[in-house]
């Protein structure tokens, strides 16, 4: 290559490992975690005798670093660089031309897109890169028997490397031949290969592959929610040959102009940057693509501890989704300010404490943490084993860290004896696995772990076979030794405006005398004692609390609520009270 081609190729790899450092980060992180492998020659051969196994045990191996994300971006731009290299070099042996670096950097773009999607996995990114590493011998060889023999043996070997990939390659090696080589002869011997791709297509059952590779052309809806990773790397890799077999047409067909002229070059050099330029347009970032990172930056901000980071991140902005409140209040718990601080922000019901669950992994992470951390293990077990089990890779490291924790609290030694042995083997949870193995032999120690003294399995005082509990009837045996179950409910109830409720329960906790009540119980309990005077005087209630209180209710008595609402707000918008009696919801179920 020359210096120009050089410098395309530089600036297109730091274009991409910028892409991933924007986008890709927190999603790496996230597939570490998604998945189960355990790098002991027993899984490693029982994998490599699959067809495919190959690059899934690479594609595992390569995931189980993505802790060190600056080494996954680095991966994944080295593999991608490596495909549009390959493209080019087979294009510009059709006949060398300057645009044919647009059109090799073209089908890249689509695996960009795909690459920042929680259900591709690298596994895919793997298997094209050997593909095309498979057609650059064709770029040597020129004698009839060598090209068929060649076809037919790649696409064996590529079966066995990487399972149904081998029949999209069959299908371009004959393209490729008809397009490179100059005689009738030699355009025919790429026909060959597509013997073998036939038999793996049809007979794919036979070779112990779970899932055909015609899946790949169904819906991509329908196949983010299947449970094994093959069917929507086969929507990529079907989606990614097409374009392959798109670009080598153009090729072909602009191949045929007379290039000679200035003009002309500089005419098909512009088609193809349009067309580019167009497509890099649809395959950027769509607002799902957005909205999954923040997800995922917050469930690694949540598993780092990283609490000041998530509060910060709201400070003074509006909040839209449930999800982000949950991870927010989440931190204020943690910090010890949920009841103290949490009208500060924008607040929208009983959802912003627990959202409602929608089958999704993210989902399960999230309700998983949030339960646990108020002390309701059954539900956060419950959570753990869904996520578990929705993962693709058979299991998810995070969730299995959660079950060991729920089991040594329930004292099921066995069982969290079994995970743990599981988690040693793999790097990045040996030392963890090794410090909770301390708590089989001394499960007393346990109380001096944060995240799991005041943690226990509560009695139930209704029968659940039933299932009609109600969120708050979950945490009935909260009390203030939990702290963070306990205001947990208590700001259920003020988010839900069911101040009845929290009277009661207000009125039956045994709080020590010598503590302050929280600031948002504290406000609450001023507007109940406004409904019934009886109660005052029950509740300690600090006076500049009470003057606050009395100053706000002169203010709504002596102005109009429509006309300054902007001056309540600015005055009294981080109470409870503002909530209260100004911000309107529909009846949370």
């Amino acid at each position: 290559m020359n210096w120009k081609q050089t410098l395309f190729w530089v600036i297109i790899a730091a274009l991409i490992y910028y892409f991933f450092l924007a986008f890709g980060v927190f999603l790496f992180q996230q597939q570490e975690e998604s998945q189960l492998f355990v790098p002991a020659w027993w899984n490693i051969r029982e994998q490599l005798c699959q067809p495919g196994g190959f690059c899934a045990v690479v594609g595992q191996f390569v995931i189980q670093y993505y802790r060190m994300p600056l080494l996954a971006i680095t991966i994944q731009m080295l593999l991608l660089v490596g495909c549009g290299l390959s493209l080019y070099r087979l294009l510009q042996h059709i006949k060398p031309s300057g645009y044919h670096l647009l059109l090799a950097f073209f089908p890249l773009l689509l695996l960009l897109k795909m690459s920042i999607r929680s259900n591709y996995l690298i596994d895919g990114t793997i298997g094209l890169f050997l593909m095309h590493l498979a057609f650059l011998p064709l770029t040597r060889i020129n004698r009839q028997k060598i090209i068929t023999l060649y076809g037919i043996v790649s696409t064996v070997l590529l079966f066995i490397f990487t399972g149904l990939l081998s029949v999209c390659y069959a299908v371009i090696y004959t393209l490729l031949t008809a397009f490179i080589y100059p005689t009738f002869k030699q355009k025919l011997q790429g026909l060959w290969s597509l013997i073998p791709a036939t038999l793996f297509l049809l007979c794919y059952q036979s070779f112990h592959i779970p899932v055909s590779l015609l899946e790949g052309f169904k819906p991509e809806e329908y196949l983010e929610i299947q449970l094994l990773p093959h069917y929507f790397l086969y929507y990529v890799w079907l989606q990614y040959s097409l374009l392959i077999i798109g670009v080598l047409a153009i090729s072909g067909l602009f191949a045929t102009f007379p290039t000679r002229h200035k003009g002309v070059k500089i005419f098909l050099s512009g088609c193809c940057l349009i067309v580019t330029l167009l497509f890099g347009k649809y395959c950027m970032p769509d607002q799902l693509d957005i909205q999954n990172r923040m997800t995922d930056e917050l469930s690694y901000l949540a598993r780092e501890k990283q609490w000041d980071t998530i509060i910060n991140r709201y400070k003074g902005r509006p909040i839209q989704d449930y999800i982000s409140l949950n991870y927010l209040n989440m931190s204020l718990a943690q910090k010890g300010e949920l009841a103290e601080n949490m009208f500060a922000f924008d607040q929208k019901g009983a959802k912003s404490l627990v959202a409602p669950w929608n089958q999704s992994l993210y989902m399960d992470k999230l309700l998983c943490d949030v339960h646990f951390m108020i002390g309701d293990l059954a539900l956060a077990e419950s959570y753990a084993m869904d996520g578990f089990t929705q993962s693709k890779r058979k299991g998810n490291a995070r969730m299995m860290q959660r079950l060991v924790q729920i089991s040594l609290l329930r004292g099921d030694k066995q069982l969290a004896r079994k995970y743990l042995s599981l988690l040693q083997e793999m790097p990045f949870y040996k030392d963890w696995a090794q410090q909770y193995t301390v708590y089989l032999r001394h499960p007393e120690k346990m109380q001096e772990e944060s995240e799991l003294c005041y943690k226990g399995i509560p009695r139930q005082k209704q029968d659940l076979l039933l299932s009609l509990m109600t969120t708050d009837s979950l945490w009935d045996s909260y009390q203030v030794s939990n702290r963070i179950g306990w205001e947990y409910k208590g700001c259920y109830y003020l988010l839900d405006k069911q101040l009845e409720k929290f009277r009661q329960y207000i009125t039956t906790t045994n709080y020590p005398q010598n503590q302050s009540w929280p600031r948002h119980f504290q406000e609450a309990w001023l507007i109940l004692e406004d409904a019934d005077s009886t109660l005052t005087g029950q509740i300690p209630v600090q006076p500049n609390i009470r003057k606050a209180y009395q100053q706000l209710k002169q203010n709504m008595n002596s102005r109009s609520q429509n006309q300054d609402i902007q001056s309540i707000y600015r005055e009294f918008g981080q109470t409870y009270w503002f909530y209260y009696y100004f911000k309107q919801f529909k009846k949370q179920k």
